[in-house]
């Protein structure tokens, strides 16, 4: 595998969710060309199942909008969302880069889902 392994691209790298190197989540989004990313606190070393959640609330400040849970725990150390996020996604890729590549999610992923709502920890937990 490649530098990163991507849980989760779209067709314009609006958003993804990827695994890095360190075993960190790193949640990248873009608008206008510009990028900014989210990365959890918690790497992920085992084996195990685990479960990931990504919200991402645009009612909340800069700063505070993009959390990630690790099995039901927030884990968000760096929050460098924007103000806004592309729209007009028309393609996606659930387990590598979309378009291919080397940098493929060496694992297993057993439920994707996407949720328009921002959910809660309660919520989360309850999954």
């Amino acid at each position: 595998t490649g530098s990163y392994e991507y849980i989760f691209s779209d067709s314009g790298a609006k958003i993804s969710i990827r695994k890095t190197n360190s075993n960190i989540i790193q949640v990248i989004l873009r608008s206008g060309g510009v990028f900014k990313s989210s990365i959890s606190t918690l790497a992920i070393t085992d084996t195990d199942f685990h479960e990931l959640c990504v919200v991402y609330d645009s009612s909340l400040a800069l700063g505070s909008r993009c959390k990630i849970y690790i099995d039901s725990v927030i884990t968000t150390t760096t929050d460098n969302t924007l103000s806004t996020i592309d729209d007009g996604v028309v393609g996606y890729s659930i387990g590598s880069r979309l378009g291919g590549g080397a940098e493929e999610f060496n694992g297993n992923i057993q439920q994707l889902s996407i949720i328009d709502i921002p959910l809660t920890q309660v919520q989360i937990t309850d999954l």
